[in-house]
């Protein structure tokens, strides 16, 4: 039980009783979890889109000049076989990563009152590569696994793993410790995550739609390349903010412990 000792009175004239204050929320508001994302979002926009940018750029520039399209980054194998759609797809996941981890220690820091510089967080990307991509090869297999049964199993897997990359980031969990880490901590709140993921695959899909009407001819490629980066980038930017505002959520949520603590690993 925690105590709170009333402000502005005097020893002689404090209460005889003191004031209950009840434990932390166990599940996760998803309003007080996108008002977050959108603070961290804005509070950076400028590091995050250019984190995103910087690594989709020579990516759809790649893309382009070998297709005339970005429809490979889809994975379109008409015009560059299977083996192209793979080089692209370990290409851009691996270079996706750095970004995604920078945008998640930036969003993660910004949230317990440390705004990142842009160096520090591309220098968290880099650090933090290798157990990251090892966490992101788990999880698609086990929900890989997980749609191949029935469809269910591969969504409660997906949940059950969505703040497995921040633990590896904020609490230098190794991949399988990050793996039950995110299990505990989204346990009870996934129906909120689950919102949360609907809403990223809406917000994914938008901008993907737009560059899909740009025709693809000589005259439109600056014009298909600008929209692709921006659009991929600020995708990027946007999954980075909620994963990390429902992680740091989640934490206060769980363990009830203040914004400051989240992010100790960063000092």
């Amino acid at each position: 039980m925690k105590h709170v000792k009333l402000s502005g009175v005097r020893p002689s004239e404090e209460a005889p009783h003191t004031e209950e204050v009840s434990g932390p929320v166990r599940k996760l508001q998803l309003g007080t979890a996108l008002s977050r994302a959108i603070g961290a979002l804005f509070g950076n926009f400028f590091s995050f889109s250019a984190i995103g940018c910087l690594v989709y750029a020579p990516i759809v520039a790649c893309a382009i000049a070998f297709t005339g399209n970005v429809t490979v980054l889809k994975g379109d194998t008409s015009q560059v076989g299977w083996m192209g759609v793979l080089l692209s797809f370990l290409a851009t996941a691996i270079f996706t990563q750095i970004a995604y981890v920078a945008i998640l220690s930036g969003g993660i820091s910004f949230l317990s009152g440390d705004k990142m510089t842009l160096g520090r967080m591309i220098r968290s990307g880099m650090k933090f590569l290798f157990p990251v991509i090892a966490v992101a090869i788990i999880s698609f297999v086990l929900v890989l696994l997980g749609y191949v049964f029935l469809i269910i199993p591969g969504v409660i897997i997906s949940l059950m793993l969505y703040v497995a990359i921040p633990a590896v980031i904020a609490e230098k969990k190794d991949p399988i410790e990050a793996l039950k880490r995110s299990r505990d901590l989204t346990r009870g709140s996934r129906w909120a995550i689950f919102a949360v993921m609907i809403i990223v695959a809406i917000i994914t899909n938008v901008p993907q739609w737009l560059v899909g009407f740009i025709q693809p001819s000589a005259e439109n490629v600056p014009l298909l390349f600008v929209v692709t980066v921006l659009s991929y980038g600020v995708i990027t930017a946007v999954n980075g903010a909620l994963n990390a505002a429902v992680y740091v959520q989640l934490r206060e949520c769980k363990e009830g412990i203040s914004t400051d603590e989240v992010t100790e690993v960063f000092a």
